[in-house]
């Protein structure tokens, strides 16, 4: 049975925004229940979206203490928490400059993975890193070499200031530099203005008929840009129902992606196509494993990120058919970092 989501009375459809915190402050004000963020994990944290936009608003007075200013480049360790979202929304709301780095869950073991959060850090020019207190020790040292401050994110206060108005910047100003994920050489990084994330996103949307109504499920990791654009800033911007669980878990379950998107009702989640493949193969192998699972709901499963077998969309199609998922809702899209996330869909 799918769970009873809350909907907006009228989903904004068509409302195009020039700015993450823009968004997120027209739909804390306009509609502050009606649409929720859950965390999964080894506990569930749910926020509305006035609770995010709340909670936004003391990182904000966080980093102002710091002396972060407008065009500031700002590093976040992007593990899936609230924490990590408000301060990605946080940034936006302060006109600063977001720089999204893998958190160090391998980093302790890992030198290649050490040294290639250091040379982004570095090439970024960070001012600081927000890190959460779990992460002190595994990129204290490390953040020490790249001479940039860290400051812990570890907050569930709530505020009054959910009326302060995103700091005014120009379409030209950088938002986000993102690396790309090429596994040679030096991380490049890509630099995007405001412009370049708000007419990609805007373009995702109205592409997607995406709108509040929709509830929005992942898995990716939040550094990435499918993971952070496509999957986690899409939603966001359209005010929709969001569902973030951490990556690993996928990993130790990837069926369970399937069991959540019934269990909350999905209409959109996206992954890479080897995800796709790796559930038509265990279903393939013990069909039961989609007992009791209804996937009617599900408007889209983007797959993007790697090279699309389009016989693999068929057979996971065909699988999950007899549970209720329609026809072409895998949806094949091309994109890379250097567009923002998404070129074709």
């Amino acid at each position: 049975m799918n769970q009873d989501k809350p909907r907006p009375s009228s989903p904004d459809r068509g409302a195009c925004f020039n700015s993450l915190a823009e968004a997120i402050r027209h739909h804390a004000l306009e509609a502050p229940t009606s649409a929720r963020i859950q965390i999964l994990g080894t506990s569930t944290e749910e926020l509305s979206y006035f609770d995010l936009w709340c909670r936004a608003s003391a990182i904000c007075q966080t980093l102002e203490l710091a002396g972060v200013e407008r065009g500031d480049r700002v590093a976040v360790s992007m593990a899936t928490t609230a924490d990590v979202v408000a301060a990605v929304v946080a940034i936006s709301l302060m006109g600063a400059v977001l720089i999204p780095i893998q958190p160090p869950v391998r980093l302790g073991n890992d030198e290649y993975l050490r040294q290639r959060t250091l040379a982004a850090i570095s090439s970024a020019s960070c001012k600081i890193c927000l890190i959460s207190l779990s992460e002190s020790d595994a990129l204290g040292g490390l953040l020490e070499n790249a001479n940039c401050p860290m400051l812990c994110i570890d907050t569930k206060a709530t505020t009054t200031a959910h009326d302060v108005r995103p700091i005014d910047c120009a379409s030209d100003d950088l938002a986000l530099i993102q690396f790309s994920s090429g596994s040679t050489g030096e991380p490049k990084g890509i630099c995007l203005t405001r412009h370049n994330v708000a007419t990609n996103i805007n373009a995702i949307l109205q592409r997607a008929e995406w709108t509040a109504s929709d509830v929005a499920l992942s898995w990716l990791p939040l550094y990435h840009d499918l993971g952070l654009i496509s999957a986690t800033l899409s939603p966001l911007w359209a005010g929709s129902s969001l569902i973030l669980y951490p990556p690993i878990a996928f990993v130790r379950n990837p069926i369970d992606w399937l069991k959540k998107a019934s269990e909350y009702g999905a209409t959109m989640s996206c992954a890479p196509h080897f995800a796709y493949g790796l559930c038509a193969a265990k279903i393939e192998i013990d069909g039961s494993v989609l007992q009791g699972l209804d996937f009617s709901p599900m408007r889209w499963f983007f797959n993007g990120s790697e090279f699309i077998h389009w016989d693999t969309c068929a057979q996971f199609e065909r699988l999950l058919a007899p549970f209720g998922l329609r026809a072409n809702a895998v949806q094949p899209g091309y994109g890379l970092a250097e567009n923002c996330v998404g070129v074709t869909l």
